[in-house]
């Protein structure tokens, strides 16, 4: 690169009034983008909308709802799924997922629900039990719901050379017994089922059902079955682990829920609005050789310590019983004992494992920063979760991002201090974790309280104003340590144009999830709402 473009560069990543225009072009791009996305699907919506419209009552529009959601589901059975079991699963979740208040309702699902049946590629036996199923969840006519549920119970009734019921039948009554809420009979039921060699499905209902009656004994006994060992729900296999305990199914049950809740473009994002973090922190500290390289390590000893904090979860709920409240103060405890006292711990834990290296270079700022770097990787794998469910990325980037970095920051750099004098600023210490643990319950808290309490409709201007006063304590102790030395491309520059890409990626996914403009929108508004928040960033960052 010439000088010239060198000097260019030097110059446009150091205006700010050139850096704005960049960030908000990108974002009006992205806005663009999502409305192409929602005018592309626009006929579609155009059609149902009509559709909806020519329907002459709320009624007939809510059954209408319902026909679509059940061809919807059953669609790939009809062309496709032979299995009885599966289309048996569908069917259930179908029927648990939609409301059939009334007998029209009722009628006209039923008659749907049948009808799919017969044109799905499952055996006529197998077709017949499924149908008697729909008819006594569903049945209007009492005559048919008793002759239905008859004919399940002679089929359960109906024993094999080697003792088993007929296939389906146990599957059948275990989900009739779960719509009538007896748990125990549903899981006895699941249970006779599993001992088809195809009846993986039942099995993981049994399996399922012991573990929401926290019978840690017949779990035991189940897993012990490599079949039901295996019939274990990703999102169950931790749970399962901590009522038996299993240390393997706990933390593969950690590792491996992380790894299916996550999508593609949250891993994506979550990155990207981690790299800008990583990005300033690493501005912040000393021009050393390996700035870039080392605090990896620290990132991943965060990331990890996700894993202490859900295996802490499970203590909690499980041995302390401590569960979440929406009633005050149970509910401003457990965020502050809850889940302050828990994810501090745990990424403090993460800083302890440099503690000795940090010890032999004897450089607090190094301390701060190696904190920081273990918030950052904390809140990377917790950003992943919550982007892919949805999450605004640069509201995650500016709020709970920084949280993570600043208070891991502040706590290792007391630790590290305390370590240092030889306890005598242990005071020191036990102040800035206790005061870690507040802040962070009362920021998760007021929000949330805000949206239930009725005299407290302003509460959640708490979280902006802790997230103000932690800022500038965090800036000033890196202050303290470090005479920042900006590079050729500013820090400032990275910071607004990334700021610009997320925003932009925000339209975009939005429209992509929902297909509709008013979400869009809102996203906008919210976006806006961020942007002091921001501003405060970037005059800590210094214009260079």
């Amino acid at each position: 690169m010439s000088s010239r473009h060198r000097t260019r560069l030097f110059r446009f990543s150091r205006d700010i009034p050139f850096l704005l225009k960049c960030a908000i072009g990108v974002s009006l791009l992205g806005l663009i983008a999502a409305w192409l996305i929602v005018k592309f699907e626009e006929p579609d919506l155009d059609t149902h909308l009509a559709r909806a419209r020519a329907i002459e009552t709320e009624e007939a529009r809510i059954v209408e709802e319902q026909l679509e959601n059940l061809k919807r589901l059953l669609a790939e059975g009809e062309e496709q799924v032979s299995s009885p079991r599966v289309l048996l699963k569908r069917v259930h979740v179908l029927l648990e997922t939609t409301d059939l208040e009334t007998d029209d309702r009722r009628r006209i699902v039923v008659d749907e629900a049948l009808n799919l049946v017969r044109k799905s590629g499952v055996s006529e036996p197998a077709g017949a039990l499924i149908s008697d199923y729909i008819v006594a969840r569903l049945g209007v006519d009492e005559s048919e719901v008793a002759a239905a549920a008859a004919r399940i119970r002679a089929a359960t009734e109906v024993k094999s050379a080697d003792g088993k019921s007929r296939p389906l039948s146990q599957q059948i009554t275990g989900y009739l017994f779960l719509a009538g809420g007896d748990l125990e009979s549903a899981r006895r039921a699941f249970q006779e089922e599993g001992r088809h060699d195809d009846a993986s499905l039942a099995r993981e209902e049994a399996v399922s059902l012991a573990l929401e009656m926290e019978d840690a004994e017949l779990l035991r006994r189940l897993i012990q079955d490599s079949a039901y060992r295996q019939a274990i729900r990703v999102h169950d296999r931790h749970r399962v682990g901590v009522l038996v305990g299993d240390a393997w199914l706990q933390w593969t049950g950690i590792l491996l829920d992380q790894w299916a809740t996550a999508s593609s473009y949250g891993i994506a994002l979550g990155l990207l609005a981690s790299t800008l973090w990583f990005v300033v922190l690493v501005r912040h500290g000393d021009r050393t050789r390996w700035r870039w390289v080392w605090p990896v390590l620290p990132v991943l000893a965060g990331v990890a310590s996700i894993w202490c904090t859900l295996l802490l979860l499970d203590y909690q709920e499980q041995t302390l019983g401590m569960r979440e409240s929406d009633v005050f103060p149970d509910d401003l405890i457990y965020e502050v004992i809850g889940v302050g006292a828990r994810e501090e711990v745990a990424k403090l834990l993460g800083f302890c494992l440099f503690l000795p290296w940090l010890l032999r270079r004897r450089d607090a700022g190094l301390a701060t920063l190696t904190g920081a770097f273990v918030g950052l990787g904390f809140s990377l794998e917790e950003n992943i979760g919550y982007i892919s469910a949805g999450a605004d990325t640069w509201g995650r980037l500016l709020t709970a991002s920084f949280l993570h970095v600043a208070l891991t920051g502040m706590t290792g750099h007391a630790l590290y201090t305390m370590i240092r004098t030889r306890f005598g600023s242990a005071g020191h210490f036990l102040a800035t974790l206790v005061g870690a643990v507040v802040l962070h319950g009362l920021y998760n808290w007021a929000p949330s309280a805000s949206s239930r309490l009725e005299y407290a409709q302003d509460l959640d201007l708490i979280s902006l104003v802790l997230l103000a006063a932690l800022a500038h304590q965090f800036y000033s102790l890196v202050a303290l340590h470090f005479q920042r030395r900006d590079g050729m491309v500013s820090t400032v520059g990275i910071f607004v144009i990334g700021s610009g890409v997320l925003i932009a990626s925000g339209f975009v996914l939005v429209a992509l999830n929902t297909l509709l403009w008013a979400p869009v929108t809102q996203f906008g508004i919210v976006a806006l709402g961020y942007v002091p928040i921001a501003v405060f960033h970037v005059r800590q960052f210094g214009q260079q």
